[in-house]
């Protein structure tokens, strides 16, 4: 059962917690359709993100270009501090090729845990989303390409994270067997028949 507490009294802040555990995926989900900002946004908690990229994340939302600003490793402008192992370079390229192909075609990095929401956005499409584990975000911007979403990839500056539990055999098949059941979802209707968080 989840449930929403708030860290202060008076506070606009809310720490959410999911009980039991379901995945990665439904928790940013249900952290996404709790939030009240106007804005939204997703960063992984290993902080290979610096917080002073944000501003550069937001900078298509704000101008109205894009309901979806999605950071990219893959893309002019982006940069980093320390080289990736091959291992987890290859994991990454790989099944960005494979994603790119088949679900989100003109997207480099799908993967990146650096994404902003329109509020808008956020709800119509995490409202409509199933997958619990890694792929979770592949699935939201498939079906954002899918309904017309414009969607910003900003290069970001980024930091590799060692201690990352990633394993680029096992969560590499997870992610693969996450993204058929997307695109039969796809095909299949799914997305379309799940009610809107916005029309509740």
């Amino acid at each position: 059962m989840s449930n929403l507490t708030a860290i202060t009294t008076g506070s606009d802040a809310f720490l959410v917690r999911q009980t039991p555990n379901k995945g990665k995926g439904a928790a940013v989900r249900l952290g996404m359709l709790s939030a009240r900002g106007q804005i939204r946004v997703m960063c992984d908690a290993d902080g290979s993100m610096p917080p002073e990229q944000l501003p550069n994340l937001l900078r298509p939302i704000i101008a109205c270009e894009a309901e979806i600003s999605i950071g990219s490793r893959y893309v002019a402008g982006a940069k980093t501090d320390v080289k990736q192992p091959f291992y987890r370079v290859w994991w990454s390229r790989l099944a960005n090729r494979v994603i790119q192909k088949s679900l989100v075609p003109g997207v480099s990095d799908t993967q990146c845990g650096f994404k902003a929401f329109t509020a808008q956005a956020a709800r119509d499409l995490f409202a409509r989303a199933t997958i619990d584990g890694w792929a979770f975000d592949l699935e939201i911007l498939a079906v954002a390409r899918r309904e017309g979403y414009q969607i910003a990839e900003i290069g970001v500056e980024w930091s590799d994270d060692g201690r990352s539990r990633v394993n680029p055999l096992k969560d590499m098949w997870k992610v693969m067997r996450e993204a058929m059941i997307i695109r039969k979802n796809l095909r299949d209707g799914v997305y379309s028949r799940i009610p809107l968080a916005a029309s509740a």
